[in-house]
Formats: structure tokens, sequence, C-alpha cells
């Protein structure tokens, strides 16, 4: 999957579904496709398989099974939240939850609806037994804004993005927009 297959994507479909191998090299192309497709105007999901390493294992064992959860594909995030919590037992210790928030934060912030990004703090927060506020301070502690892909000159290695936390965009943005340092420094309070 490439950005520019994602582009052209969009202009077929409003909505697409990724089958992945269940090994780690099919968990990393999750991840990968999350990524890719973060900025596109599309809804995204995983069809879950069962029963199979691949989807090709699948349709030559079950072609009416593939049928059957090929017509009812999973929202990504919770395809891959589903993933990330299955590989811990029940009774989660206190360093497996941080494992777990260091990889499903990243995922949690890249979410741009807030109503969306808030489910999944709650849930998160709910599933490994932390109050929402902790949760939510290891958020902000982690989040960082990506500026979509820029088509780069021929250079594979440069993806175009640029992480930043958010303080340092806010400051980027007085610095280089003086004019709203007032307005800025209105909404901010000493602790900020």
């Amino acid at each position: 999957l490439t950005e520019e297959h994602v582009v052209v994507l969009t202009r077929y479909a409003p909505s697409l579904a990724f089958s992945f191998d269940q090994d780690e090299a099919g968990q990393r192309a999750l991840k990968r496709a999350m990524e890719m497709t973060r900025f596109a105007d599309l809804t995204i999901s995983a069809i879950a398989l069962t029963g199979a390493k691949d989807p090709d294992e699948l349709i030559k064992k079950d072609s009416d099974r593939w049928r059957e959860i090929a017509t009812h594909p999973i929202p990504i995030v919770d395809y891959y939240y589903q993933h990330v919590m299955s590989r811990y037992p029940d009774t989660i210790a206190a360093e497996d939850k941080k494992r777990i928030t260091q990889e499903l934060l990243p995922v949690i912030a890249g979410i741009g609806d807030t109503i969306e990004r808030a489910h999944w703090i709650s849930r998160l927060a709910r599933d490994l037994g932390v109050q929402e506020r902790y949760m939510l301070d290891a958020l902000r502690k982690t989040t960082t804004i990506t500026t979509p892909p820029q088509k780069s000159a021929g250079k594979d290695e440069d993806k175009g993005e640029i992480l930043v936390s958010k303080e340092q965009l806010l400051l980027g943005v007085t610095i280089v927009h003086p004019r709203y340092a007032d307005r800025v420094a209105r909404y901010m309070v000493e602790e900020d």
C-alpha cells in the first residue's frame, strides 16, 4: 500500500476494508495501513480472520466463511485494539499496562474526531483499571501532530512527516504570527 494507492482508492469507494495476515508482519502492515490512510477521506475497517493464517488460506478452506466475514468488517481502530489486548491475560500487570498504553495511545492520539478519541480513552482506562484522568495525562504526553504526507521529489526516505508536540506547534504559530500571541494568551492559564 502506497500513498498513491490511497489517493486512487478514494476516487472509487467511500470505504476500504483490509484483510491482514495473522502473523507479526501482518500486524505491522495493519499499523502501516492505519498511518497511510489516517488523512484519507475513507472509512477504514479490517476483516477479522479466524481459523486461517491469511485470506488466501481461508478462501481456499471455506469461501462461504470468507464471504460472511468480508461483509462485516470491523472498524480498524477496534480491530487493532482487540489485537493488542488479546496478547495480555485478563489480570494485567503494571508493566503490561505500560506496554499496552505505549502501543495504543499513539493510535488513539491519531484519531481526528474528539468524540471517537474520548471513547477510546475511556475504554482503555476502563479495560486497564486506570482512572481516566491518568490516561488523558498520558495521552497529552504522547500526542503529536502529523502533517499529511507531501509528494517527495523522488526520495523514498522522505515521507513528508513532521512530528511536533502541541506545545511546539502553538509556540511555532505564535512566533511566526505574533499578531495571534494575545489571542493565544487569553486561553492559557499559568500552568500552561
